[in-house]
C-alpha cells in the first residue's frame, strides 16, 4: 500500500507538471527554459558586389561597383569604430584599483595598442574619404564626356554623400570623446612625464637608447594625430595634398555639394518641427561636416546656406553621439569655420548659447524611441531608347530591378540606390515620381534593417552614464505598485518578506493595526514564482535570492543574539510553508558558549586591553569600562582556562614573558616621569617642607598639601580631554596594575585548566606507569612508545598542578599599580612614614564637626540653607567612604608583598642543604 501510495503521489507531481508547463505563464514573461532564445531574420546571401552588378553596359558597371565598395567599407569602418574603439575610449578608466603613479602607467601602457590600431584606423578612414572624394571628382569631372566615360550631368549620387557623411561623423565622435574624456589627457601626461625621466637613464632600466627614441617617436605621433582633438580636422585638410587643386577646380562637384547641404537642410526644416529621432540627428551632424569639407575644398560657400546652418543649430543645439558624450554644432562651426562665422553677428552667437541649455532641460525628460514600420512596394519605369545616355539609364534601371529580385541584403540596396541615382538622368521621373520612391525605398531599409534598430533602440548603455538616478527610479517603481513581471526590485522586496515574517510571529504582540480590508495586503507569491530572469550573461533568481537573503539573515542574527534562535526558527519554518521558501538551517548552538576572548589576543593587544578593562582584585575577573553596546565584556578565570586548553600550557610563559615587556616599556615612561624637572622640583619642595614641619604636622602629609601640589601639577598643562600629567601618571600606574593582574589570572587560569584536566586521574598519590604494564603483557613496541607518552603527559599535568608556576616569587606580585611600584623600589616604609590615610580621616573629621557648629548657629527656618548643608554632609561622608575603600583595597593589595618569615627560612634551609649534598658528592670515596 504504501509503494502504491507513493506511485500515486509521484504520477500526480508529474501531471501537474505537464499541466503547468502547457498552460500560459502566470507572468507573460519570455521562459528561457521552454522558449527559442532568439530568432535573426537579417538577409543573407553568399554573392559579392560583381556578380550583382553585372550589365551590358561596362563602364556603368566599374563606376558603380567602385563607389559601392566605397559605401561597403564605410559601412564596415562604423561597425569597427562602434565595436572596438567608442567603448573602449569611453570607459578608460573605469575600475582602476588606485590613481598612483603605478596605476596609471599600467592602464596607459595596457592602452597604447589600443591607440596604434586607432591610428591605423583613423588613417584607413582619411583614405577612404579621399577615395570617395576622388572617385565623385571624376565622376562629375566635366572634361572627361568622351566615349570612355559615362555622363553624370543629370546623376546624383545622393547615397555617396551620405556614406561621406558617416565617415566624417566616424572622426568628429573620436575626437568628441577624447576631448571630453579628461582622464586620458591626465593619465598620458603622467605618462609623458615618466617616458622623459627613463630617457635620462635608460640603463638603469634595462633598455637602449635607440629602442626608447623610436618608442618616443611613436608615443608623439599618436598624440599629435589622435589626442590633440584635430583628427577630423586634419582629414579636412590634409587628405588631399596632392589632388586638392584638380579637386578645388571641379564645378559640378562643388555644385553636387551644395545641392546635397540644401537638400539636408530643407530635410531637417521639415523634421525639426516633428520629434527628431536618432537618424535626423545625425543627418544634422553630417551635414555640418561636408559643409566643412566643402569649404576645405572649393574655399568658399553659400552663405546663405551657413546662415540657415547656423539658425538650425538654434534649434538643434546639442547632439548626444554615445553615452554622455555631447556635439555642440555652433562651437564645432567656430572651430572650423571661424571665417564664416565671422558673418555672424554676436547677438546671434549668444542666443544660440543660451538656447542650448533650455534645449538640454527639455530633452532630458524624452529618452523613448520609437520604432515605425513600413511596408514595401515597388515602382519602377522603364525606357526603350537606345541613345547613348539612355543606354546608361535602361542599364541603370535592368540593374535595379536585377537587385530588386534577391534578399534585402545591405548591398543590394545600396546597389539600387547607386543605380537609381545614375537611372534619374535626363528627367527620367517625375518629381512626384522620385518622392514616392524614395519613400519606398525608405520603407525597403526600415524593414530589412528592423533587427538592427530594434536592438538600438532596446541598447540601455546610456543608462551606465546616469546611474545616480537609478535607484531613485526603482524606489518610485516599487513604491507604486508598478509591473513587476518586467522589473523587479530585489532589495526592498526582501526587506518586506522579512517584515512580514517577523510581524507574523510576534503576532501575539500588541502590534499596528494589520487588517487587510483596512490596510490592504501585499501578495509576495505571483513575484516568487517568476521564473529565473536573464540580466547580460547571468540569470537572477528571485526566489533563490530572496532563500539566500533569508539563509544570511538567519544566520547573522541567531550569532548575534543565541536566545532569539527560537524565533527564528519559527520564522523558517514560516516561510516554508507561506511562501515555499526553502531556507538551510543553521545548525548554531541554542546557549552561549563561555569562551571570551583568546590570549594570544590580549597578548597581541596587551596595550589597548589594560587600558579598556577594569581589575576586579577579590574576584579576579576583568571587566570592560564602557563600550557601544548594551552589554559590556568580561574576561574571568574560566576564559583563560579554556584558551589555555585550546593552545596548550605552553603559551603562559610566552604571555607572562610578553607581558613583562610591556611593564618594562611602562616603567621607562614612569622613570621619565618622575625625572622631570618640574614633577622633581615640586616633589623635592613637598619633601623638604614635610621634614621641615613633620613635628607641625604631627608626622602626616598634610591633606590641603596634597591638594595644592595637584593645582601645580594642573597649572602645566592638560590634554584635550581635560587630564592633567598627574591623571596621566594615574593612568600609567593602573595600566601597570592591570597587566600584573593578568598575569595573576593566567596562573590562576593554568591552575583552574591542570585541575579540570586530572579530574580524570583516580588517585594523584598512587599513579600507575602504563609502560611497565605494557611490558609486563609483552605488547607491541608502538604500545610501549604510546604508554611511555602517556606517562610522561601524566607526570607534567601532576607537577604543574601540585606546584604550579611561580611567576612572583622573585619580584612579587601585585594587583594595584601602586603596591607594586612601592615594593619594586622599596619604598613601603617611607609612605607609611607619611600617615597619609590618617591626615585624609583628620581632615573630614574637621569639616564634618565645623559643618557640624555651623549647622547649629543657623536657624531651622530657612530651608535652603538646610539643604544645602545636608548635600555637603553626604558628600562628606562619601568621600571619605571612597577614601576608606581605597586604603583597604590598597592594604590588600600590599599583601602579597609581605613574604612570610618561616617560608623565607624554609628556602635557605633548602638552598644550605643543596649546597652540602653539592660538597659531598664532590668528596672523592
Amino acid at each position: 500500500m504504501r509503494t502504491y501510495r507513493k506511485f500515486l503521489d509521484d504520477y500526480a507531481s508529474q501531471l501537474q507538471g505537464i499541466e503547468e508547463a502547457l498552460d500560459e505563464s502566470i507572468n507573460d514573461a519570455w521562459d528561457v527554459t521552454r522558449d527559442p532564445i532568439s530568432l535573426k531574420f537579417l538577409p543573407y546571401e553568399q554573392t559579392n558586389l560583381l556578380k550583382l552588378i553585372d550589365t551590358d553596359n561596362k563602364i556603368l558597371n566599374k563606376v558603380l561597383t567602385a563607389l559601392a565598395a566605397l559605401c561597403v567599407e564605410v559601412e564596415r569602418l562604423q561597425l569597427e569604430a562602434r565595436n572596438k574603439y567608442y567603448g573602449a575610449l569611453l570607459f578608460y578608466g573605469e575600475g582602476v584599483p588606485g590613481t598612483n603613479n603605478f596605476d596609471v602607467q599600467t592602464s596607459v601602457s595596457r592602452f597604447i595598442p589600443l591607440l596604434q590600431e586607432m591610428f591605423c584606423f583613423v588613417a584607413r578612414c582619411e583614405q577612404v574619404v579621399c577615395q570617395i572624394v576622388k572617385q565623385l571628382s571624376a565622376v562629375h569631372d566635366s572634361s572627361n564626356i568622351t566615349p570612355g566615360f559615362i555622363s553624370a550631368s543629370d546623376v546624383h549620387f545622393q547615397v555617396v554623400f551620405e556614406r561621406l557623411g558617416d565617415v566624417l561623423v566616424i572622426l568628429i565622435t573620436l575626437d568628441e570623446i577624447i576631448a571630453s574624456h579628461h582622464v586620458i589627457i591626465e593619465h598620458w601626461l603622467l605618462y609623458k612625464r615618466t617616458i622623459k625621466s627613463v630617457q635620462q637613464d635608460p640603463s638603469k632600466f634595462g633598455l637602449e637608447g635607440s629602442k626608447l627614441k623610436l618608442y618616443e617617436r611613436i608615443i608623439h605621433e599618436i598624440e599629435e594625430k589622435l589626442l590633440k582633438g584635430t583628427i577630423f580636422q586634419r582629414c579636412a585638410d590634409q587628405s588631399f595634398k596632392n589632388s586638392k587643386g584638380i579637386i578645388s577646380k571641379n564645378q559640378n562637384l562643388s555644385d553636387e555639394f551644395t545641392l546635397h547641404l540644401k537638400n539636408t537642410i530643407s530635410d531637417l526644416e521639415i523634421k525639426v518641427q516633428e520629434q527628431l529621432d536618432s537618424d535626423n540627428l545625425h543627418l544634422w551632424i553630417k551635414g555640418c561636416a561636408l559643409c566643412v569639407l566643402n569649404f576645405n575644398l572649393f574655399g568658399s560657400l553659400d552663405k546663405k546656406s551657413f546662415k540657415q546652418l547656423w539658425e538650425l543649430s538654434r534649434k538643434i543645439p546639442a547632439v548626444t553621439l554615445i553615452g554622455n558624450v555631447l556635439w555642440f554644432p555652433d562651437s564645432f562651426l567656430f572651430n572650423c569655420l571661424p571665417q564664416l562665422c565671422k558673418t555672424i553677428d554676436k547677438k546671434t552667437q549668444q542666443a544660440v548659447q543660451l538656447n542650448r541649455q533650455s534645449y538640454l532641460q527639455s530633452k532630458a525628460s524624452t529618452l523613448m524611441k520609437e520604432v515605425q514600420l513600413y511596408y514595401y512596394q515597388k515602382g519602377l519605369v522603364q525606357d526603350k531608347k537606345y541613345s547613348e545616355k539612355r543606354l546608361d539609364i535602361l542599364s541603370s534601371l535592368l540593374l535595379a530591378e536585377s537587385a530588386l529580385n534577391g534578399p534585402g541584403t545591405k548591398e543590394r540596396r545600396l546597389v539600387i540606390h547607386l543605380a537609381l541615382s545614375t537611372a534619374n538622368q535626363m528627367k527620367t521621373f517625375k518629381e512626384e515620381d522620385v518622392t514616392q520612391l524614395n519613400s519606398i525605398l525608405f520603407r525597403l531599409d526600415s524593414i530589412c534593417d528592423l533587427q538592427e534598430k530594434l536592438r538600438s533602440a532596446c541598447d540601455c548603455s546610456f543608462l551606465y552614464w546616469h546611474r545616480a538616478i537609478l535607484p531613485i527610479y526603482f524606489s518610485n517603481i516599487y513604491e507604486s505598485h508598478a509591473d513587476f513581471h518586467r522589473i523587479s526590485i530585489l532589495k526592498p522586496f526582501c526587506n518586506d518578506i522579512e517584515t512580514d515574517l517577523r510581524l507574523h510571529v510576534h503576532s501575539h504582540l500588541q502590534l499596528d493595526d494589520r487588517n487587510p480590508f483596512r490596510v490592504g495586503i501585499h501578495n509576495f507569491v505571483p513575484m516568487l514564482r517568476l521564473q529565473p530572469l536573464r540580466f547580460f550573461n547571468r540569470y537572477i533568481s528571485i526566489k533563490g535570492f530572496v532563500e539566500h537573503y533569508l539563509n544570511q539573515m538567519f544566520y547573522n542574527l541567531t550569532t548575534v543574539a543565541l536566545h532569539d534562535w527560537k524565533t527564528y526558527g519559527k520564522m523558517r519554518s514560516l516561510a516554508k510553508h507561506k511562501f515555499d521558501l526553502v531556507t538551510v538551517d543553521d545548525y548554531l548552538p541554542s546557549q552561549t558558549l563561555d569562551q571570551g576572548l583568546d590570549v594570544l589576543e590580549i597578548m597581541r593587544n596587551i596595550h589597548i586591553f589594560v587600558s579598556k578593562y577594569l581589575y576586579n582584585l577579590n574576584n579576579q575577573f576583568f571587566i570592560e569600562k564602557s563600550s557601544n553596546n548594551k552589554h559590556l565584556n568580561t574576561i574571568n578565570i574560566r576564559h583563560i582556562a579554556n584558551s589555555i586548553r585550546t593552545h596548550g600550557t605552553g603559551i603562559m610563559n610566552t604571555t607572562v614573558n610578553f607581558t613583562y615587556q610591556f611593564l618594562r616599556k611602562k616603567f621607562f615612561i614612569f622613570s621619565q616621569f618622575m625625572y622631570d624637572e618640574h614633577i622633581k622640583s615640586r616633589l623635592i619642595k613637598d619633601l623638604r617642607y614635610f621634614r621641615e614641619n613633620k613635628i607641625h604636622l604631627d608626622q602626616k602629609y598634610s591633606y590641603e598639601r596634597a591638594e595644592k601640589f595637584n593645582r601645580g601639577i594642573r597649572k602645566l598643562g592638560i590634554t584635550e580631554d581635560g587630564l592633567s600629567y598627574l591623571d596621566q601618571f594615574r593612568n600609567l600606574i593602573s595600566h601597570i596594575g592591570n597587566a600584573m593582574g593578568y598575569v595573576r589570572m593566567i596562573r590562576s587560569g593554568g591552575l583552574h585548566c591542570c585541575s579540570n584536566a586530572m579530574c580524570f586521574i583516580p588517585d594523584l598519590d598512587d599513579i600507575v606507569n602504563f609502560e611497565e604494564l605494557c611490558v609486563e603483557e609483552g605488547l607491541s613496541k608502538s604500545c610501549k612508545d604510546a604508554a611511555r607518552h602517556l606517562d610522561q603527559t601524566i607526570a607534567n599535568w601532576t607537577r604543574n598542578f601540585a606546584e604550579g608556576t611561580e611567576y612572583f616569587k622573585v619580584s612579587g606580585f601585585d594587583l594595584d599599580g601602586v603596591a607594586y611600584i612601592l615594593k619594586l623600589i622599596d619604598l613601603n616604609a617611607e609612605f607609611d612614614s607619611l600617615h597619609w590615610f590618617q591626615s585624609v580621616r583628620d581632615k573630614y573629621a574637621r569639616d564634618k564637626k565645623s559643618l557640624s557648629k555651623q549647622n547649629d548657629t543657623t536657624t531651622k527656618d530657612d530651608e535652603k540653607l538646610q539643604q544645602t548643608m545636608t548635600l555637603t554632609a553626604k558628600r562628606l561622608d562619601m568621600y571619605q567612604q571612597e577614601f576608606d575603600l581605597l586604603y583597604y583595597s590598597l592594604s590588600s593589595a600590599r599583601i602579597f608583598f609581605q613574604r612570610d618569615k618561616s617560608e623565607h627560612k624554609a628556602e635557605e634551609k633548602k638552598s644550605n642543604s643543596k649546597s652540602s649534598e653539592i660538597s659531598d658528592s664532590n668528596v672523592p670515596k
